[in-house]
C-alpha cells in the first residue's frame, strides 16, 4: 500500500513522518515543510533510496529554495494527481 505523506513544517511533524515512512511511499514537502530540505538534509538522505521525495514548486519559490536533483518540484495539479495515485494520504502538521 503506497502512502503520500505531506509535511507542512519542520520539527516534530517532520521527524515523526520520517520515522513512519515505508518503502515505496512518497514524501511531499509543502508550505514551511520545504525547509526540511535544508534542516533535515541528512535525515532525508537516509530515506531517499526507498521513498520518492517531491516538493511544491510554488512553496519552493516563495522561500527562495532550490530543490535538489533528486527532489521533483510539482504544481497543484500534479499534487492532486499524486493524491489519487496513492492508496492513502497522511498529513503531518
Amino acid at each position: 500500500m503506497k502512502t503520500l505523506h505531506t509535511i507542512n513544517k519542520t520539527g516534530q511533524p517532520f521527524d515523526n513522518c520520517l520515522r513512519s515512512v515505508a518503502e515505496g511511499d512518497t514524501i511531499l514537502l509543502i508550505e514551511d515543510g520545504i525547509y526540511g530540505l535544508l534542516v533535515g538534509k541528512r535525515q532525508l538522505e537516509t530515506i531517499r533510496s526507498t521513498c520518492k521525495l517531491i516538493a511544491m514548486n510554488q512553496d519552493l519559490k516563495a522561500r527562495g529554495i532550490n530543490a535538489p536533483d533528486d527532489c521533483l518540484a510539482i504544481n497543484y495539479e500534479q499534487f492532486v494527481k499524486q493524491s489519487l495515485e496513492h492508496d492513502k494520504v497522511i498529513s503531518w502538521f
